[in-house]
């Protein structure tokens, strides 16, 4: 999904009428904020468990962002540009800790001698 948002948002800036896509950082600047923020800031939590937890709310909240974002757009609640940016920074809040933050918080919490490449490897592969 965030291959496909970074694939099309030129052009969908231009078909919003938001100019001609040229100027990606002006969406992009606050969609790296309220990414990156929140999810900087677990660094702080230092109980294995409570960091866990708060990344799994941070993958539903995410969720939820990107989710709740089209629809409101849809009913007239929000604009083109505000949705673009809640989308996007949904999309990442979710993205980005499934990559990292999740499984280095889960290597912790449960004690396991692995790193998180490991953990991926197998998620993705199978046990093989």
């Amino acid at each position: 999904m965030r291959e496909f948002r970074d694939n099309i948002s030129a052009k969908f800036l231009s078909v919003m009428g938001m100019g001609d896509g040229t100027h990606l950082a002006a969406p992009e600047l606050p969609v790296m904020i309220l990414a990156l923020v929140p999810l900087g800031c677990l660094m702080f939590v230092r109980s294995h468990r409570a960091a866990f937890a708060m990344v799994l709310g941070a993958l539903v909240t995410g969720f939820v962002i990107a989710g709740g974002s089209t629809p409101a757009w849809q009913k007239g609640h929000l604009n083109g540009f505000d949705q673009f940016i809640l989308a996007g920074a949904g999309l990442n809040v979710a993205y980005i800790p499934c990559h990292s933050l999740l499984f280095e918080r889960f290597i912790a919490l449960f004690r396991e001698p692995d790193n998180a490449g490991y953990l991926i490897k197998h998620a993705i592969h199978g046990s093989s």
